[in-house]
């Protein structure tokens, strides 16, 4: 089969599972294109958390009679909530996991105070103090396979957007595979796509 026929029967399964599964549609996803910088922060919390609860049910025996408790524990709480089993269950790696505790503060930037609809991802990375930077740095490898340099790794902070995006699909891949350290090529493909492009 084709490289372009793989990679579209990848999408295909994906989205699928995404839609019947995960219940988000390939139109949401889509959607994501046209909104702006807080809609867009605010669907891609929400795209993480519903991936993150089925990666965490997909471990746990009579996970059925379990979903809405798992659903309802707050994602980033690192003592009871689903980062914690996470965590526990060795699901995701330190920079996935960092990653999904940025994107949460981020998200709760976003939604305190009236003032933050106007949210531009752009100001807001290259207004970010080293310390947060460097954070951010180690959190968005979670998107590439290979070992980014310090420039490639500029150049995604760069363009949050498109960086934000391709950590989330990383992340929710990993729980469409329910194992940690999956990474085929098809994987890498589907990553390279909706990585940040140097112009």
């Amino acid at each position: 089969m084709p490289a372009d026929a793989k990679s579209d029967s990848f999408q295909q399964d994906f989205d699928k599972w995404l839609a019947e599964t995960v219940g988000i549609s390939r139109a949401f996803q889509d959607s994501l294109d046209r909104d702006d910088d807080w809609t867009f922060v605010i669907k891609l919390h929400a795209m993480v958390e519903l991936a993150l609860t089925h990666l965490v049910l997909s471990r746990l025996p009579e996970s059925a009679k379990l979903e809405k408790i798992i659903s309802n524990l707050d994602l980033n709480d690192k003592r009871k909530g689903k980062i914690a089993f996470i965590r526990a269950f060795g699901l995701l790696p330190d920079n996935a996991i960092l990653f999904v505790q940025k994107l949460c503060e981020l998200r709760n930037i976003a939604v305190h105070g009236l003032k933050r609809f106007n949210l531009d991802l752009a100001i807001y990375f290259k207004g970010l103090e080293n310390k947060e930077r460097g954070n951010w740095r180690n959190a968005i490898t979670t998107f590439s396979v290979s070992r980014l340099t310090r420039a490639q790794i500029d150049l995604a902070l760069a363009h949050p957007r498109s960086t934000l995006h391709a950590c989330c699909i990383s992340i929710m891949i990993r729980s469409w595979y329910g194992r940690p350290g999956w990474a085929s090529r098809m994987y890498q493909s589907l990553i390279r796509e909706r990585s940040p492009r140097q112009d």
